[in-house]
């Protein structure tokens, strides 16, 4: 890009569709991802998927829904899907699509889960729990429960 862009900067991004705010600081927490690379350069990197719109927003052409899952998770740096999540496989595609390396890591115990032995290795067998750590955002393996 060749504006200057500040971290306070609020972003304007429609993904598929859905219109979402946030900040520079937000989109560039993470090193060497989709939003650094565009936000650093200009859109003519990223032209087949992404492009900048009159009003100053960046289109993007990808998953609008489960983008908010990709949002929450670059503001607070912590994973959170609901009980009933069925997405796992799409949202697994997107994280890789933004190149959010640290996000990967924590859906896969969410994969491994429901597609178990499709990624080899971490394959949980029986009854396995997950627990989120608030305080590291990375999840514990926990004694198989007995039931």
């Amino acid at each position: 890009m060749t504006e200057h862009i500040n971290d306070c900067q609020v972003i304007s991004l429609n993904i598929g569709g859905t219109k979402y705010m946030t900040t520079v600081r937000t989109l560039m927490r993470e090193e060497n991802t989709f939003f650094t690379d565009l936000l650093k350069s200009d859109c003519n990197q990223h032209e087949n998927v992404a492009t900048k719109l009159p009003d100053g927003a960046y289109f993007i052409d990808r998953d609008g829904e489960l983008f908010v899952y990709i949002l929450d998770y670059m503001r607070t740096g912590k994973l959170l899907l609901p009980d009933n999540f069925k997405d796992t496989a799409r949202l697994k595609e997107e994280v890789m699509f933004y190149k959010l390396e640290n996000m990967n890591e924590l859906l896969l115990p969410y994969f491994n889960l429901k597609y178990p032995g499709r990624l080899g290795g971490g394959q949980i067998n029986g009854n396995t729990a997950l627990q989120n750590t608030c305080e590291t955002g990375k999840y514990l393996f926990l004694k198989k429960i007995m039931l």
